[in-house]
């Protein structure tokens, strides 16, 4: 219901998401990563007046240790995700990946509410994972000029989207 609908006015986009930044600082403070946030994975629910989201399936989550965590692979020698979500570390094969990939996916699912479109598409997996891990992509306002994107709101999912993880928010609260 995130994205399917087109695309979402700013300030309604960044009211949905306040409520999961908090539920994944929870996770987070935790030591819980996500790691397959999509908008499959953010449920709406109508309370009263307002919807409000929740995160779901924790289904591929790590438990951050102390020590570093191998590339994990599903049954079928897949990378764990969605590459259509992925942070560049998962889509380049990184062996550590921290909650700071939950703050890239979480910009690529805000760029597709406000835009109506992801930042990248490919003509199949491949292509998506080689742009996630090299390329950057527009800026949502450059992308959808006619829905008036306010610049903050354009350089907060830059910022999301960074391909350094260290170049991205430290924490989901400081996103929120």
């Amino acid at each position: 219901a995130l994205v399917h609908e087109g695309p979402v006015p700013a300030a309604r986009a960044l009211q949905l998401l306040l409520p999961v930044c908090s539920a994944l600082a929870a996770a987070h403070a935790r030591g819980i990563i996500h790691r397959d946030l999509k908008p499959e994975n953010i449920f709406l629910s109508r309370k009263s007046d307002h919807d409000v989201a929740k995160v779901v399936d924790f289904g591929i989550s790590k438990v951050k240790e102390k020590e570093a965590e191998q590339v994990r692979l599903t049954r079928t020698g897949q990378l764990v995700g969605t590459p259509l979500y992925m942070s560049p570390e998962q889509a380049k094969g990184d062996p550590v990946v921290d909650h700071r990939a939950d703050i890239y996916s979480l910009g690529v699912i805000l760029y597709e509410m406000v835009t109506g479109t992801p930042p990248f598409t490919g003509g199949n997996y491949f292509q998506l994972l080689w742009k996630h891990g090299n390329e950057v992509p527009e800026s949502a306002a450059v992308r959808a000029p006619a829905l008036q994107i306010p610049q903050s709101v354009s350089a907060l999912i830059d910022r999301m989207l960074a391909k350094k993880a260290e170049d991205r928010f430290d924490s989901m609260d400081e996103v929120a």
